[in-house]
């Protein structure tokens, strides 16, 4: 696992997860290396190569056996995106091909014509050795690989930090939101009327205590804003995940080794569950059947009223409310039309 301490520091550690146990605690892990350094390929190269390489060594062996016994290891490599790209020798998130697991082309990430596997194909999923095999030239194209990979744990098996993952989420809401606005302005221009929706978002936003301003970029001329970082980020950011996440943490460390005891249960009437619960299922399911059946005659009597003493002015009233306008004179033709109208609503 691999966690950034600040702008310049990269600490990289591991822990041992057991099947039988579930629980996690920070007491587990051990840290193997603190580098302070940019995270680039040469830095991370010249600094942690023999960790790689004794990494490399352990995911080789596939099993260890200590004190006669035999365990099976299965290794996991975590971190933030763009370490586990260096790391796998690629190009950045920027980058055509910049998937760790499969050769997608950022083009056709939301293509939906493909089958739901297709990027989960054999051809179509990245392996460490079709990564050398690129870089030493042997296969065109290269699919975004740059340089040879520290290790040789299966891209598989490589595990991105979720929170890198959706960092840039609400950039994107962001303008998906100031294009939907502008396109109903311009809906507004059509039809000759002032939309101001734009003018109207950009005013919700300001009172909200947010700075946002909207400028035309000169050259291109498309429209730009302040992208709502820094300190105006802080302000439309009510949770802090990194401090969150820290928290979650700290309660895990606390309570992995406690737990609730079981209480203590004493029968006070041994018969209950053998004939008294069963008799309080019973008058429960009779009272429930009883009610339904209530309710139900107070809906029909509602629903149907008592025709025989209705009059035949009364009888053409419900049949016109219900858009029925009749000439019939005779009682029981009467009657039967709105037997038939109460029963289709």
């Amino acid at each position: 696992m691999v966690q950034k301490l600040h702008a310049y520091q990269i600490l990289l550690s591991f822990r041992l997860q057991f099947s039988h146990r579930k629980k996690l605690s920070a007491e587990e892990l051990v840290v193997l290396a603190i580098v302070r350094s940019s995270e680039k390929y040469e830095n991370l190269e010249e600094c942690l190569s023999q960790v790689f390489s004794e990494i490399n060594e352990m995911y080789s062996c596939k099993n260890i056996q200590v004190d006669s016994k035999l365990y099976n290891l299965a290794i996991f490599f975590g971190g933030d995106m763009k370490f586990i790209q260096i790391c796998l020798g690629l190009v950045s998130s920027t980058g055509q091909y910049a998937c760790h697991w499969c050769k997608v082309h950022k083009q056709d990430r939301g293509d939906v014509s493909k089958p739901w596997n297709f990027y989960h194909l054999n051809e179509n999923v990245r392996t460490t050795s079709e990564i050398k095999e690129i870089y030493m030239g042997t296969l065109k194209p290269n699919y975004g690989v740059k340089h040879l990979p520290f290790m040789t744990i299966e891209p598989v098996h490589t595990i991105p930090d979720e929170l890198h993952l959706f960092m840039r989420i609400f950039d994107f809401l962001m303008r998906n939101l100031i294009d939907d606005v502008i396109e109903k302005d311009d809906k507004a221009k059509l039809k000759g009327e002032n939309g101001g929706y734009l003018d109207s978002l950009v005013k919700s936003i300001r009172d909200c205590g947010v700075t946002l301003s909207l400028w035309t970029s000169q050259g291109r001329g498309d429209l730009e804003w302040t992208s709502l970082t820094g300190t105006e980020m802080k302000r439309r950011n009510h949770h802090d995940c990194a401090i969150d996440a820290m928290k979650v943490q700290k309660r895990l460390e606390l309570i992995v080794n406690s737990g609730r005891s079981k209480r203590k249960y004493r029968k006070t009437d041994d018969q209950f569950w053998e004939n008294g619960k069963q008799e309080i299922q019973v008058r429960k399911r009779r009272q429930i059947l009883q009610e339904m059946e209530k309710a139900s005659t107070v809906h029909n009597k509602q629903k149907f009223p008592d025709l025989h003493k209705m009059t035949d002015i009364e009888i053409k009233q419900k049949l016109k409310d219900g858009g029925i306008n009749t000439r019939v004179r005779k009682r029981e033709k009467l009657v039967e039309m709105l037997k038939k109208v109460l029963l289709s609503d």
